[in-house]
């Protein structure tokens, strides 16, 4: 192999193992208690996130807190979305959506989607009390 090839070949390494990384990393995760509260809409039912758990009328389902370029969003472990304007509903066998946060320090809003591509903001109500029951 001739030095221009090991050159290459030196250059090329690592710029695929970095494309590498970027791509099957995680992604950006915050605390999982940044948006800890009540949040409500006028049409639907209150959902309540408490360090990683969702509440949904007494249900539960896990979430998690990340980022992208569009901003920070809570991304629970399975569907969570808006059913008719008239409930919110999870499905944990379901491919969860995105639920948008519109600060990512101090929260006051939450927009959830409905299954049409309707989308509904959720405003915060205050600080959960206690801790979830499982």
């Amino acid at each position: 192999m001739t030095a221009r090839n090991w050159i290459r070949f030196g250059i090329a390494i690592p710029a695929i193992s970095a494309m590498l990384f970027i791509i099957l990393s995680d992604p950006p995760r915050l605390p999982s208690n940044v948006a800890n509260g009540t949040y409500s809409n006028p049409c639907c039912d209150s959902i309540e996130l408490h360090n990683g758990q969702l509440a949904i009328k007494g249900n539960y389902i896990q979430y998690v807190i990340e980022t992208d370029k569009g901003g920070a969003y809570v991304l629970p472990a399975g569907y969570v979305g808006v059913l008719d304007g008239m409930s919110v509903e999870f499905e944990r066998s379901d491919r969860p959506l995105m639920l948008r946060l519109d600060d990512p320090e101090h929260p006051a809003k939450i927009e959830l989607v409905g299954r049409g591509s309707s989308k509904y903001v959720y405003v915060f109500e205050g600080v959960v009390a206690g801790e979830p029951k499982l």
